[in-house]
């Protein structure tokens, strides 16, 4: 027969003895904050101080209303604690561990958690205030009414504290809030988890010992839903996808005698750089093999093209994973900054790009490379025609392994703010007289915004020849922002290129940055 009252006991003390283990890690982490508060992980967030309030003050709150309030010690409620104390040891664990650091959304755990948490402690006691014995007969009323109390007091509380933290940073000096997105990301998150922890546990702490299948899903979706917060996966999912369709390099690197070959075209070509002969620079399109490069090199270009892709954590020249290589990125920047192109624009490929960027960084401090010539373009929106004639495998392809997030093209222009940025849009076939409407007029230039500085003129937006119209162009122009014209010679391309460039240069003049018109097979003017 089961001993339901040794049960109790000995679940009390495991309980108890969790609650002090999770106390001393607590004042463990509030002493290693005050030795090493020039650490990174502290230094410049008031991370001692505040630390000091959580311990002296804030984790002794549930004792310290047992003990002014003279209540029996038999019937504290050390789980509910432990919850509670959940949320000061979650936040003092991502400094010491460094977590906050090293993965961009993990602070959207904490602020799920702990407004949740918080809420799940007030609902407690609401509950057992206004509906004592609720929780045996139906949890549907008192529930309800629990979870919009509790909800709204715990989002109350978080609010303050993000007030707190962005008033600290703006008169003391500190860094803790990453900008207004940071803070509406917390205040949702911490929304979403003041309204979802007590319908899930309330009840759970008031005696209602079965869980139920309904509430276990929840909470494990809650957990991957929060790794999913701190690893950010997507990446991780475009890198899967793209390698795995991936076509392999050659086993064997440049030969000496091709890297010789495409260097001294490259130091020809800037020994005698062509001159503008006609009305706009020549632009050399897509040249990521060594045949197109040569012919880049020789070809009287002004500016040049390149494709930017990854095989596995190596920069490669490529358009798109299934593509074979040739070049690696950093073979194709040590002939390109030995040319000295007047412009050399990157389309980036791929979302991961920390190796991108060192190897840019190497061919700046070694090569010479110009920053203020690259143009670093992306396609991170979806114009007219976007996808059309795809099949729904082709789409979701190009959507996780080619479409870059516009939050990409923003880290990536961070490191090189002499470069241009060029904002690029997905775009298909589309029918006659289809043109760039008020929603991709607003996404551009709300895009633009972020890219550059009010009166700078950084931001560039690739477009279609086919698609702009004057009322696009205007809004573009008013907004700083200069329009590349570009034409794809398998959807449409003018009958006569140059004579196309001379009329639109005269119809918009210098709201147009870069004129590039083909035909089909055809390079450019």
């Amino acid at each position: 027969m089961r001993d339901v009252r040794s049960e109790k006991r000995t679940r009390r003390w495991a309980l108890l003895a969790l609650n002090i283990a999770i106390r001393g890690a607590i004042v463990y982490w509030l002493a290693e904050a005050w030795v090493l508060q020039d650490d990174p992980r502290f230094a410049g967030k008031a991370i001692p101080e505040r630390n000091t309030v959580i311990v002296g003050s804030l984790s002794l709150l549930l004792p310290g209303i047992w003990y002014l309030r003279r209540l029996d010690w038999r019937e504290y409620p050390i789980g509910l604690d432990i919850l509670y104390l959940s949320i000061y040891a979650l936040d003092m664990a991502g400094n010491s561990f460094n977590l906050y650091d090293s993965y961009a959304y993990f602070d959207l755990i904490p602020h799920l958690h702990s407004p949740g948490a918080l809420a799940v402690v007030i609902g407690v006691y609401w509950a057992r205030t206004r509906h004592p014995g609720a929780s045996r007969v139906t949890p549907r009323g008192w529930l309800l009414e629990t979870t919009v109390v509790a909800a709204g007091i715990a989002t109350m509380v978080h609010v303050v504290l993000e007030a707190q933290e962005y008033y600290t940073d703006l008169l003391a000096g500190t860094v803790n809030v990453g900008g207004v997105a940071d803070t509406v990301n917390d205040l949702v998150a911490g929304l979403a988890g003041a309204l979802v922890y007590p319908p899930l546990m309330v009840a759970w702490f008031l005696g209602q010992r079965r869980i139920g299948w309904l509430r276990a899903t929840t909470v494990v979706l809650l957990m991957l839903y929060a790794v999913a917060l701190m690893t950010n996966p997507l990446p991780r999912l475009a890198d899967a996808i793209a390698d795995r369709f991936a076509t392999p390099p050659p086993a064997e690197a440049l030969s000496e005698e091709t890297r010789a070959r495409l260097v001294n075209a490259a130091v020809a070509r800037a020994s005698a750089p062509p001159a503008l002969g006609g009305v706009e620079l020549r632009h050399a399109h897509d040249a990521v093999t060594v045949d197109d490069l040569m012919h880049a090199l020789g070809g009287g270009y002004h500016s040049i093209e390149g494709d930017v892709g990854l095989h596995g954590a190596t920069p490669v020249m490529r358009h798109d994973p299934r593509d074979t290589v040739e070049l690696t990125f950093r073979d194709w920047l040590a002939v390109v900054a030995v040319a000295d192109f007047a412009v050399v624009k990157l389309d980036i490929k791929r979302d991961r790009t920390a190796a991108i960027v060192a190897e840019l960084r190497t061919a700046i401090e070694q090569h010479g490379l110009d920053e203020c010539s690259l143009k670093l373009s992306a396609d991170v929106l979806e114009g007219p025609g976007a996808y059309a004639g795809f099949t729904l495998t082709e789409r979701l392809y190009t959507r996780i392994a080619l479409k870059l997030e516009p939050d990409d093209l923003m880290r990536l222009s961070e490191v090189f703010p002499c470069a241009a940025v060029s904002i690029g849009a997905w775009t298909g076939p589309v029918e006659p007289a289809t043109s760039y409407g008020p929603d991709d007029i607003r996404d551009t230039l709300a895009l633009a915004a972020r890219l550059q500085p009010p009166g700078a003129t950084r931001a560039v937006v690739a477009a279609r020849w086919d698609l702009i119209t004057d009322e696009f162009v205007a809004a573009v122009a008013a907004a700083g922002v200069l329009v590349d014209v570009w034409n794809s010679t398998t959807v449409v391309s003018p009958e006569d290129p140059q004579q196309e460039a001379v009329r639109l240069r005269s119809r918009y003049g210098s709201a147009l940055a870069v004129i590039d018109l083909r035909t089909e097979g055809q390079g450019s003017p």
